[in-house]
């Protein structure tokens, strides 16, 4: 189960999202690992109810050694809205990515994300992502994580006002910190700071945003 809340001066953008998933889960061979997973979604917006989501998703993993690792996720979703029938949203995502051990306190990732938004009114918009991330362990239970994380989104509209089609550009810094020793109900806190910039072909779709979020992490 996962679940979100964001709240906004005045209440009235605030949304809370949650979504449930199940399925089976395969072991081919002690390195290989595969699951089918169905998900359904709410979502928010004040205090009405704003969208469904309902899909499929598959992710694979296969660790060739006992330092490298390669993961690849595909997944098919819709989101219906309920006040604007006929805007409905079909998703469709495939990405794969690769983990690497530089050393038993020491881990890498990089991954490579597509996306593809379709919607009723013919509106399409195709995401590119590209991502790194390093995690080290440290001393007395302590762990930090930093994230780099750059987007090109396309869409096959015009910017607003515009005869240039709208292109935009995103980059999102993020760093955690973690104590494994600092626990409340086998849980520990994970406060994250995240620093996201986009560059967009539609002027009010520029910003720079600071985002904070704290996580619990289930100790096992």
């Amino acid at each position: 189960m996962d679940a979100a809340r964001s709240e906004h001066d005045g209440h009235e953008f605030d949304q809370t999202y949650w979504r449930l998933r199940s399925g089976p889960r395969w072991l081919p061979s002690e390195r290989s690992e595969a699951s089918l997973q169905g998900f359904a979604g709410q979502r928010w917006v004040a205090r009405d109810r704003h969208s469904v989501d309902t899909g499929a998703q598959l992710t694979a993993r296969h660790r060739f050694t006992g330092r490298f690792s390669v993961n690849g996720q595909a997944s098919r979703g819709k989101t219906r809205r309920r006040r604007t029938r006929g805007l409905d949203d079909i998703e469709t995502e495939y990405g794969i990515g690769g983990a690497y051990l530089f050393s038993p306190l020491i881990q890498g990732r990089i991954g490579v994300d597509f996306a593809r938004t379709r919607r009723d009114d013919r509106l399409r918009i195709v995401e590119r992502r590209t991502h790194i991330d390093l995690e080290v362990i440290l001393r007395k239970g302590w762990s930090v994580g930093g994230r780099l994380e750059v987007a090109r989104i396309r869409h096959n509209r015009n910017a607003p006002l515009s005869t240039q089609r709208r292109i935009d550009r995103r980059r999102i810094t993020r760093l955690s910190l973690l104590n494994r020793r600092l626990t409340l109900f086998a849980f520990s806190p994970q406060p994250i700071v995240s620093r996201e910039r986009q560059k967009s072909s539609f002027t009010l779709d520029n910003y720079r945003r600071t985002r904070t979020d704290l996580r619990f992490v289930r100790q096992f």
